[in-house]
């Protein structure tokens, strides 16, 4: 029978590539890449004075003084290599990893749309290297003097180094070679000298030459046993010979390295190199057994060590041609010696502005206006007079420190971020505030409409003495211990904030000030400390019920525990903690209360595919937690569906997205699964979901279709239209972060989206325009085009147009056929009675149907096919009878949706059988271990190993059915006669026993 197009149905515009816009478009992003080589440079352009940095993935270009951000879009890991031009007209992005890349801007101005003599900014990328260095990315990058040519350091192992001629049409570089010795991090051009360049990596420093016909040449410099020490050009007259003794040890490990600029009082070609004790090491190309004779280019020797600073020095930087900055973990700056102290963390980037005359000072001994960055992210303007003094002290008949005094020096803050690893981010329900909090023990609370830091605060407990009392500052030099944030809550009024710890602590808070509630019932892990301790895992999960009165935490140790309010007033009371499952929660629920109580109901979701829902009335501080049910399913809060009938209550549904890369969604009340639809699929596991609130006002609230936002376990943030049904087009993801996200919450009106970055910290604002995803869902086809993309997709599949296009009519001909013939089959094939045939079938043919295109439900999921037939109505808010057939698209439909993402193989079933094997006799049962034995294909396994993970776990069978399933399986079998042997190997259950053909996986 030929397919009817209407149920085929057909695409919009027909079979073409899709491009439209995304539904989230990033706005702003909190935070700075600070762990990176000069993580901040200084830019001014067109008389704007702006900041270069990296944010997770991302790099921005910010206006400090007009609050804007310029974000250069378009990597999928971290952004850790920055790189400007001398010029500063060409900007340097770069990653390492899979798919990296190098993406050079043009930051050159373009006019304004007004007309008006402004410029606007407008980065522009106008080079791409895909997967520079064999795939692997790079570590450093430096432009030539004249911004030509770039030097790159790869990630590959390996270790090469290239030379590109960015400006030319190829994608290659212009000469390459692989280093000798242990790996670079760092590459330096000689700025006076487009051909030389130095590297240095843990253990080594080396300096090299290059040029398009000889490639690149590589020269290693050595320590000299006698040590010459040349100023880097301060003044003419300092230079002083002084006596190898006083070069007294080998370096340690290496950080950074540049040249120095040569002038007519220093030609010697200086350069220098940084260590982690603080020292600096001065190399030239003089021998020193022979000072008149000037080494070949490209060889160097050390003649001098100097102690500038007590910590690793992290940053050396030539200030307009004739000063050296450092800066170091010790939290000094130097301008060759005593500088200033920023008490803002260890110092990790200085960047000078390239005229120093552009903000007053003029002069040649000028000191720029300098941008620094600590390692606490924190980012500082620094502006500087004229040096009108400077002193040389001497020591041992050599200028070891110079002392500069500084005229008019203020110092601003233009840049505040979070730093470090960050897990927790809450959006407060009424203002435009969130906070959030991680490994560094701070807590930020952030205006996301105005871009600013409202509060900060440390949290920390003292130090413990050996008598069990907290240490004071006193007795320890250290503040405390830190609290590492792992879970965030606001209540639902936004006055109050919970906080969870990774030592188990559970702190309440007043939102605005983050000072601790009034708390009578000592409950902390020590005496006289505030805090709850809930458990000794971290907390993991925090919410608050609708009406203000309860807060449920979760813990890393699969526990709830349950906070009350005290009833007139603001004094919080821990009723108890219960453990009502076995693997990790990964959500917590609570349903309003429609009782006459009115106490809400509370449901804890976990990996174990159980959902617990705990008795509040009766859980009290003496008498403990109670659980009432549990329930063999996973699932989260999913919004309420409005009946037509204004006299009917509310209908509550809990949304699961499973390992499986399916949504499904089952009745409050009844836990009966009422929907199974297809999730996406790119960007792995779902792991974060959010509804995003409808807007505002609410007169209009029915009229607006409502969304969702989801977090994958890869970096990917999308948008679904709800509600659901398995059309992939009605959602849409992007590369949010550079690694895992952490938390995904919408703001209170709707608007936009925050999502956090766990290893980065970088908190991204996304602006939510749903109007982009409903174009997508129109171009997307209607009837059952939407579903088939997801079984034969038209687009990426490597296959024409017209094979797509009959594939699809040849699956719906083979439904259709098994639809027709089930009709057939149910009036009785061999009767002779005209036969009536209709377009829909009856729901107890939907197995049959299923098994004979090839898939093969379990007895749950045959359940759970015919359970959203038969209340179909009911979801939609309509209390409709129940449905007992089925047309041939919902049919299809179904198919689609329930049907395995990805088949089988035989190494799912030797993981599967591995956890088995540690429930056979004598092993130890570990439920809550997550790594089993690994088995290999001819170890043996014993049969009651089998029959105990049947009985216990998944959809159970009891021995007799076990016994009926082996009979069943092996009814002919001479070794085995029809029972399953008591041992037996992975292979031959596969091939012997299920009789299946084995296919490794992919």
């Amino acid at each position: 029978m030929a397919a009817s197009s209407n149920v085929l149905g057909s695409p919009k515009q027909g079979f073409v590539e899709l491009t439209f816009n995304f539904p989230q478009s990033l706005s702003w992003t909190f935070g700075v890449n600070v762990e990176i080589a000069e993580a901040v440079h200084y830019i001014e352009h067109n008389g704007q004075r702006l900041t270069f940095y990296a944010a997770g993935h991302t790099a921005v270009l910010f206006d400090w003084e007009s609050g804007q951000q310029e974000l250069l879009q378009g990597h999928v890991n971290l952004v850790d290599v920055l790189a400007v031009s001398p010029s500063q007209r060409f900007l340097l992005t770069a990653d390492k990893g899979p798919n990296s890349l190098v993406t050079i801007w043009d930051i050159a101005a373009e006019p304004a749309e007004n007309g008006s003599d402004q410029s606007s900014l407008r980065p522009m990328p106008i080079k791409t290297l895909l997967e520079p260095h064999s795939g692997a990315g790079i570590v450093a990058a430096a432009f030539t003097p004249d911004s030509k040519h770039l030097m790159t350091l790869g990630a590959d192992s390996p270790q090469t180094v290239a030379v590109w001629d960015w400006t030319a049409g190829t994608h290659e570089p212009l000469v390459s070679t692989i280093i000798d010795g242990d790996s670079q991090r760092v590459v330096r051009v000689n700025p006076d000298d487009a051909t030389e360049f130095m590297t240095n990596g843990e253990g080594s420093v080396n300096f090299f030459t290059w040029n398009a016909v000889k490639g690149i040449q590589q020269y290693v410099p050595v320590l000299s046993s006698r040590q010459e020490f040349f100023i880097c050009n301060l003044q003419p007259h300092l230079k002083l010979t002084v006596d190898y003794r006083d070069f007294k040890h080998t370096p340690a490990s290496f950080i950074t390295s540049t040249f120095l600029p040569q002038t007519p009082e220093n030609t010697v070609g200086q350069a220098l190199s940084t260590t982690t004790e603080g020292d600096v090491i001065i190399w030239t190309n003089r021998n020193l057994n022979n000072l008149s004779v000037r080494m070949e280019k490209g060889k160097k020797a050390a003649v001098k060590l100097i102690r500038l600073h007590n910590a690793s020095i992290r940053v050396a930087t030539i200030v307009n041609g004739q000063y050296l900055v450092t800066g170091a973990d010790d939290g000094f700056l130097r301008l060759v010696a005593w500088f200033e102290r920023l008490r803002s963390g260890p110092i990790v980037a200085v960047s000078p502005a390239v005229n120093p005359s552009v903000n007053g000072a003029g002069g040649s001994n000028s000191v720029p206006d300098l941008v620094v960055a600590t390692r606490h992210a924190r980012v500082f303007l620094i502006n500087q007079g004229d040096i009108n003094n400077a002193n040389i002290m001497m020591k041992a008949g050599m200028p070891s420190v110079l002392t500069v005094r500084i005229q008019e020096t203020s110092t601003t803050v233009i840049l505040e971020a979070q730093y470090g690893p960050m897990y927790a981010l809450a959006v407060h329900p009424h203002l435009p505030y969130f906070v959030v909090g991680g490994n560094n023990g701070y807590l930020y609370v952030w205006n996301y409409e105005k871009r600013s830091l409202v509060a900060t605060k440390k949290f920390e407990e003292p130090f413990e003495t050996a008598g069990g009392q907290a240490a004071g500052r006193q007795s320890h030099p250290a503040s405390g211990e830190l609290l590492r944030a792992r879970t965030l809550a606001y209540s639902t009024n936004g006055d109050v904030l919970a906080i969870g710890f990774d030592n188990g602590t559970v702190r309440i808070v007043r939102s605005t000030t983050l000072v601790d509630l009034q708390q009578s019932t000592p409950a902390s892990h020590r005496a006289g400390l505030p805090g709850y301790a809930v458990s000794k895992a971290p907390i993991s999960h925090a919410t608050f019920a609708h009406d203000g009165n309860y807060l449920a935490v979760a813990d890393a140790d699969c526990g709830v525990g349950i906070f009350s309010r005290l009833q007139g007033h603001e004094e919080w009371v821990f009723v108890g903690r219960i453990k009502a499952h076995y693997k990790d929660i990964v959500g917590l629920v609570f349903i309003p209360g429609q009782g006459e109580d009115g106490v809400p109901r509370l449901l804890s979701v976990s990996k174990d595919r159980h959902v617990a829902e705990y008795d509040l009335s009766h859980s009290t501080v003496s008498g403990g937690v109670t659980a009432k049910v549990n329930r063999p399913i996973c699932a989260i809060l999913h919004p309420p569906i409005t009946p037509k009938n204004s006299n009917e209550p509310p209908q509550y549904y809990l949304l699961a997205a499973n390992s499986a890369s399916k949504f499904r969604v089952y009745n409050a009340e009844t836990q009966i699964c009422r929907r199974t639809v297809a999730a996406p699929a790119h960007g792995g596991q779902l792991e974060h979901l959010a509804v995003i609130p409808r807007g505002i006002p609410p007169a209009i609230e029915q009229e607006k279709s409502q969304y969702m936002v989801y977090g994958s376990q890869d970096k990917v943030l999308g948008v679904v239209k709800l509600p659901l049904d398995g059309n992939p087009h009605k959602s849409m993801g992007v590369i949010a972060h550079s690694g895992k996200i952490a938390q995904v919450v919408p703001t209170v009106t709707g608007s936009h989206v925050l999502s956090l970055g766990r290893d980065d910290g970088v908190v991204n604002l996304w602006k939510l325009t749903p109007e982009a995803l409903e174009v997508q869902i129109q171009l997307g086809g209607d009837g059952l085009e939407p579903y088939l993309d997801l079984l034969i997709p038209r687009t990426k599949s490597g296959k024409s147009l017209e094979d797509v296009q009959r594939q699809r009519e040849e699956f719906v001909r083979e439904m259709e056929d098994y639809f027709y013939y089930a009709q057939l089959q149910s009036q009785g094939e061999n009767s002779t009675r005209p036969r009536r045939i209709r377009d829909i079938v009856a729901l107890d043919e939907i197995p049959r149907i299923m098994q004979a295109m090839g898939y093969y439900p379990s007895l749950q999921e045959i359940e759970d096919m015919l359970n959203e037939v038969r209340y179909s109505g009911w979801f939609d808010g309509n209390a409709a009878p129940l449905k007992n057939d089925v047309t041939l698209e919902e049919l299809i439909q179904l198919y689609v949706n329930h049907r395995p993402v990805s088949t089988y193989t035989e190494t799912d079933l030797v993981n599967a059988l591995a956890q088995a094997k540690r429930l056979e006799p004598g092993m130890l049962d570990e439920p809550t271990q997550e790594d089993t034995i690994p088995l290999n294909h001819d170890e043996m396994l014993h049969r009651d190993g089998l029959l105990s993970l049947i009985q216990q776990y998944g959809e159970t069978m009891v021995s007799s059915e076990f016994s009926e399933a082996m009979r069943q399986l092996l009814p002919n079998s001479e070794d085995h006669t029809g029972c399953i042997p008591q041992y037996f190997t992975p292979r031959q259950f596969v091939e012997n026993i299920l009789g299946l053909v084995p296919r490794p996986s992919t």
